[in-house]
């Protein structure tokens, strides 16, 4: 199924909404997924259309906070470079580019927030465990935003006194540092360099950092993707910062190396690897490192040190359902598209409309999976809609669009797929009377786009 490449090739247009009248404020108490109302309430405080008071707001946050914790994914996704695009697996990872898993929301939050708060806020829940990976899953995980709103917190969140008192190193340690996977490595790194940490403090830090490195023991995919290239290279940006400061800079080379030679020597991925003898390609770039650096005194690993004890099975993205007609009809509209041209005006309607009929109602039997269905519809019509050749045509897309997003079961069976369909929705312009649209969460996403 073409899915990501339609989008890709889609060019959406995008007009005024509403025309240019004063900002209306958008309704933040719907009902729905809990991932779609923080959402929104977040849209809305950026906007300025949530009609919320500075206490009100302080208080819709926290909720938010809560509310977040209950979102379907818990963690953003990154899909693999060079994998299947037309996937259920990176398909799923480009609807949480929208960042409204629980971590991210509540990283949004905590960055909305005023430091004081933020830390109570932060402090009702637990530190987040990032669940390990097999070569299988198709995927790693993107912690960013999480600790880039730990990094604020940390800067602008504690006085003087709390500092000495030893509060933000307690703070840091806990919510930062509580390594379960590989993919906070590099954004754990980052903090480090970015918070203006005192000397004592720092010594602390990177005590705590190295000890947990050391002993982090994750699944293969993480570990093979999380470290390369993103999380040696801030490694070695921690490693040159603390040696400008004389703290642990040794110590954090010895502790990935140790790291390194345990992940690598319990099971790898096929795809980490050159040949399959080679070494683990985490492992050869540590090495290229340490070799060029002798009088760091530290050894490069050796074969038998990372030797794998199992070569586990390669990623297999989950694969979109089709049906026999589907290629048919993706092929259908790409041809419409390259040789449009040649087409008379009676003959262009007659093959556009049929292909609207189509996009609408080719997926409504058989045994699909209902996202699957969605989605293809969602982007044949937004494909057709970037072709159209007049407003009639556009209009008919958008009603047909209209439909499908205000009656799909998806917005509550994956929320996030039917957010990336309703963005792309709202962005193609010409929206009139959706406010009155009997499905409320469609119509505050289109409010939010006109203010």
């Amino acid at each position: 199924m073409q899915i990501v490449r339609l989008i890709q090739c889609a060019v959406l247009s995008c007009f005024c909404l509403f025309g240019q009248g004063a900002r209306g404020e958008v309704n933040i108490n719907i009902f729905g997924p809990p991932e779609l109302r923080v959402d929104i309430l977040l849209r809305a405080l950026d906007r300025g259309a949530s009609g919320l008071s500075a206490k009100e707001e302080v208080k819709a946050l926290q909720d938010a906070f809560d509310k977040a914790g209950r979102a379907s994914q818990a963690f953003k996704r990154r899909a693999l470079p060079e994998t299947n695009v037309e996937s259920r697996t990176n398909y799923l990872a480009a609807a949480l580019e929208n960042n409204i898993d629980t971590l991210s929301l509540r990283a949004r939050i905590l960055q909305r927030l005023k430091p004081e708060p933020a830390i109570k806020t932060l402090e009702t829940s637990i530190p987040p465990i990032v669940p390990s990976l097999s070569c299988g899953q198709a995927w790693t995980w993107d912690v960013e935003a999480y600790y880039q709103a730990l990094t604020t917190l940390a800067n602008r969140g504690f006085s003087k006194r709390e500092i000495a008192a030893g509060k933000r190193l307690d703070f840091v340690s806990l919510y930062a540092l509580n390594l379960t996977s590989a993919a906070q490595i590099a954004p754990s790194a980052a903090l480090i360099r970015q918070v203006t940490f005192e000397d004592a403090e720092l010594q602390g830090i990177m005590a705590t950092f190295v000890s947990r490195l050391s002993g982090l023991r994750d699944g293969p995919r993480a570990v093979s993707v999380g470290v390369v290239p993103g999380g040696f290279n801030q490694v070695l940006l921690l490693f040159e910062y603390c040696k400008s400061r004389n703290a642990f800079a040794i110590q954090l080379l010895a502790g990935y190396r140790t790291f390194l030679a345990a992940n690598a020597a319990a099971s790898i991925c096929p795809d980490m690897q050159a040949k399959p003898a080679a070494m683990p390609a985490p492992v050869r770039q540590f090495n290229a490192f340490i070799e060029a650096n002798p009088s760091l005194s530290i050894p490069p690993l050796h074969v038998e040190e990372v030797k794998p004890q199992a070569i586990e099975e390669k990623a297999w993205p989950e694969l979109f359902e089709t049906q026999i007609n589907d290629g048919e009809l993706f092929r259908q509209v790409r041809a419409l598209r390259t040789q449009g041209d040649k087409l008379a005006g009676d003959e262009w309607k007659s093959g556009f409309r049929e292909l609207v009929d189509q996009a609408q109602s080719s997926f409504d039997k058989g045994s699909l999976e209902r996202t699957d269905i969605f989605n293809q519809q969602c982007v044949l019509l937004l494909a057709l809609r970037s072709m159209a050749r007049d407003q009639d045509e556009r209009t008919m897309c958008y009603q047909a669009l209209l439909r499908i997003v205000e009656n799909s079961p998806v917005e509550e069976s994956s929320p996030p797929e039917w957010l990336l369909h309703v963005l792309e929705f709202v962005r193609t312009g010409a929206v009139t009377n959706i406010k009155a649209s009997k499905n409320a969460m469609l119509s505050a996403y289109v409010l939010l786009a006109a203010n």
